[in-house]
């Protein structure tokens, strides 16, 4: 009987743990949309990206709450998100969320050079040649920007973003 109680509190214990875990992966996916949102907010493209739309990307499995921003509005233009499965498609978004994983140096590669504002999670993608990079810090979710490098790619990064920065090269 005992073992029985033991085992059963066990299971609850187990399954309360992935609970919480998946509840956690799921709150800070919600934070890194909203940042990408707002990302949108701060970052001037050259004159010749499309007009009405900015397209908000993401290579990797997606953030479930991706679609919370579709439609919405950044600077008069209408959001729009995509799912990309080919890297080379990436040149066509303003903002490409990579997740973390071999799929972050073939967009890196796709994109080089132009007018994408790529976002990952993983260390060392600042140094890959990314320009925005999730870190998560206790429980806090901060970023790191490489701002020479989206100035070379035709980006301007409001100071107020930068301000918000933990590390800006």
């Amino acid at each position: 009987m005992i073992r029985r109680s033991c085992g059963v509190v066990f299971v609850l214990f187990f399954l309360t743990a992935i609970i919480m875990t998946r509840a956690y992966a799921i709150q800070a996916d919600d934070l890194k949309v909203a940042f990408l949102y707002n990302f949108a907010k701060y970052v001037e493209w050259p004159v010749n990206t499309p007009e009405g739309t900015i397209s908000i990307c993401t290579y990797g499995s997606p953030p479930g709450a991706l679609k919370t921003i579709e439609q919405k509005n950044v600077k008069g233009k209408t959001v729009q998100t995509k799912y990309l499965s080919d890297a080379g498609a990436a040149t066509s978004c303003q903002i490409v969320f990579v997740r973390s994983g071999p799929q972050a140096a073939r967009i890196l590669a796709a994109v080089k050079g132009a007018s994408v504002l790529t976002v990952g999670e993983e260390e060392g993608f600042l140094d890959n040649g990314g320009i925005i990079n999730f870190k998560l810090t206790g429980e806090k979710i901060g970023f790191d920007i490489n701002a020479t490098l989206a100035r070379a790619n035709g980006l301007t990064i409001s100071s107020q973003l930068l301000k918000l920065a933990d590390e800006v090269r």
